[in-house]
């Protein structure tokens, strides 16, 4: 079935180059696997017992291994060599799930992780589908052995299948209810994606029992085609693995049944040579097209950010080409060394590995310079030197060890009445009262106010992605529910501890898929001024008590934040990192101040010119060698703890609007 997974990897490779939905083409490589192999296993199973059980997994594994290895090696040397020095450990972890094949759960447990979402993707992160093909296969395949042992004591030879069929539908039940729960980790869930493999094994069982006509052939192979490519416009409307995926996997069956039987439309689609020739590749182009495609979009962000056609094509020819040189290489040492190329995978992904990690502590020990930035102009000045001597020092400090420590170490992001008594700052006799509200990027301003106004007691109130407003950033019913109990929960507190001041502090700078209401998600062109007006809503009990607010914003967003750090790109280094953001921020500043028009004790704080160039429009990577942002989005510790007195300053004059 050369020519159907050639059709997968190409559909793998095309929604991964041009992205949009998911493409439906791993669940077409499940559904093959388990056609293919566990028809065989199941018979294996019955006629020799534990001994083809072993040889069964054996051969998953040493399949794997090859090209795998050979993979893993190459990524792990040209990051050692080309990737920024601070995602080294990061992608060493990933290495080493790949080569051990639980790569799958590493991205369960970061799917979850709110400090993972703005990190670059791992160039091996695609080996997620590799992981659940063999721990899915290891479990089909001991399912069977201890079924086919107790049917024989039962006397029950059927027991097998019956086993393969139930624990199907309880893979598809439970891929169901983690969807509705956790649609992001349900998507590299073995348990989830189990069903995928059930449905093609029971399939390839059941086709050496039919025998369609030569009509039903066509008519399968066509519905198949048509199921196969249109999956990925029909994912929108669902997650996977969940009800939307059975239009892939319905496709990959019908396209597999019809073409058992020689002849027949779909026969002689998927046995044409040029598609046979790529399905021959197709391990190594999936495998190859990823790392690639991240390198590309690292050394040239900015083209790779329009998707052109031409650089896809490309991308994918040359996975390819690397695919095919791959397989030489690997058949000419296999001849050469008279041994199983798989027994030298293990020491190419070992080998990198342990060079990985002997490296990882590049990171520098000695902690960056933090300035003091005290007006505005100052600021501008540092940003217009920033810009002209095309200096960006300090980016080898980009990820986690940029983050406010507030959130990363003291866990005061999500502050509820469990944490609330722990996540607050200063002394206890303070003078000054002040309470801090809003998202994360509100967290990201702790360090700022900390060293701003050492005296004050600071209560952090905030929740992650939750904006302080009638507006939220998901257009989600449970994810706006949690948002407005939150908020609620929040001005009670206030209330009842009348501080002297609140901030305020909300991200969302992405316009699309916000909503006011839980169920109706609004047009980004009125999103902006819905939040700003949402946000006056819900400070309405504060500001009627008579405690005045101050409303800051966040960083000026960077996608391409990390193509700064590296060392070898094709666009230059303004490109790379310089944004421009400045009509952005503007924009919201405006917005803000119109909403609190008629409410004199919010004062908005216009922070354009803390970012960009009020000149050129440019907004820089790095200010003075320190970061402006730690993950391309929210404020690093560094800019937040030098703009202290700039901070001081604005808290002041909010706090002359005391009521």
């Amino acid at each position: 079935m050369q020519g159907l997974r050639a059709i997968a990897s190409l559909l793998v490779a095309a929604y991964h180059v041009w992205p949009g939905a998911v493409s439906g083409g791993v669940d077409v490589f499940f559904v093959i696997t388990g056609f293919l192999v566990v028809p065989g296993v199941v018979d294996a199973i019955a006629h020799r017992g534990p001994r083809a059980a072993a040889r069964a997994i054996g051969r998953t594994l040493s399949r794997q291994l090859p090209m795998g290895g050979i993979v893993l090696a190459a990524v792990t040397v040209a990051v050692l060599v080309a990737w920024p020095a601070y995602v080294h450990r990061r992608i060493l972890v990933d290495v080493v799930a790949s080569a051990t094949w639980w790569e799958n759960w590493l991205l369960v447990d970061r799917s979850t992780s709110y400090l993972d979402a703005g990190i670059i993707p791992s160039p091996v992160q695609h080996f997620w589908a590799t992981s659940v093909h063999v721990q899915v296969v290891v479990v089909l395949v001991l399912l069977v052995l201890a079924a086919t042992l107790l049917g024989r004591r039962l006397a029950q030879p059927r027991l097998p299948l019956i086993v393969l069929a139930a624990a199907t539908v309880l893979s598809f039940w439970w891929a169901l209810l983690h969807v509705l729960a956790e649609p992001d980790a349900a998507y590299f869930d073995s348990a989830a994606r189990l069903w995928e493999f059930g449905v093609g094994a029971l399939a390839g069982i059941g086709a050496t029992r039919i025998r369609p006509t030569a009509g039903a052939r066509t008519m399968l192979g066509v519905a198949g085609l048509v199921l196969v490519l249109a999956a990925g416009q029909l994912s929108r409307f669902g997650d996977h693995p969940g009800v939307v995926t059975l239009v892939p996997v319905a496709g990959a069956v019908a396209l597999l049944v019809a073409g058992t039987a020689p002849g027949g439309i779909a026969t002689r689609m998927l046995t044409w040579r040029p598609l046979v020739a790529i399905g021959g590749l197709s391990w190594g182009l999936y495998l190859w097209c990823w790392p690639l495609l991240m390198a590309y979009r690292l050394v040239a962000p900015e083209r790779a950010a329009t998707h052109p056609i031409v650089d896809g094509l490309l991308l994918i020819v040359a996975a390819g080409a690397l695919s095919w040189a791959s397989g030489r290489l690997i058949a000419a040492l296999d001849r050469a060394a008279r041994w199983r190329p798989s027994r030298l995978a293990l020491p190419l992904v070992a080998t990198g590995a342990v060079v990985l990690a002997a490296t990882a502590g590049t990171l520098p020990t000695t902690p960056p310079t933090i300035g003091s930035i005290a007006s505005v102009q100052q600021a501008q000045a540092q940003i217009e030197a920033t810009i002209a001597a095309s200096d960006y020092a300090g980016t080898e400090w980009l990820g986690e060890a940029a983050q406010a420590p507030e959130w990363v170490e003291d866990d005061c992001l999500d502050v509820g009445d469990d944490r609330v008594d722990r996540c607050i700052y200063g002394p206890e006799d303070a003078a000054l009262e002040i309470a801090v509200v809003g998202d994360s990027h509100a967290v990201s301003w702790l360090p700022g106010l900390r060293a701003g106004l050492p005296d004050a007691r600071i209560q952090v109130l905030t929740r992650g992605m939750c904006t302080f407003s009638t507006v939220t950033t998901l257009g989600d019913p449970d994810h706006w529910r949690m948002c407005q109990d939150h908020a609620d929960w929040a001005t009670d507190r206030i209330l009842a501890d009348e501080p002297d001041l609140v901030i305020v502090a909300n991200g969302q700078h992405s316009l699309s898929g916000a909503t006011d209401d839980g169920v109706e998600v609004l047009e980004p062109s009125v999103t902006l001024e819905r939040l700003a007006a949402g946000t006056v809503e819900r400070l309405a009990p504060v500001t009627d008590a008579g405690v005045p607010v101050l409303w800051l914003d966040g960083a000026p967003p960077n996608s391409a934040y990390a193509s700064c750090a590296v060392p070898f790109a094709i666009e230059s280094i303004d490109a790379r990192c310089t944004v421009d953001r400045v009509e952005l921020m503007a924009a919201r500043v405006v917005a803000f101040t119109a909403a609190a028009a008629d409410v004199p004790a919010i004062r908005v704080a216009d922070q354009t010119g803390w970012w960009c160039s009020l000149e050129s429009g440019l907004c820089p990577v790095t200010i003075d060698g320190m970061l402006v942002t730690a993950d391309g989005n929210h404020l690093s510790w560094m800019l937040s703890t030098a703009y202290g007195p700039l901070l001081a300053s604005e808290v002041a004059a909010a706090l002359q609007r005391r009521g």
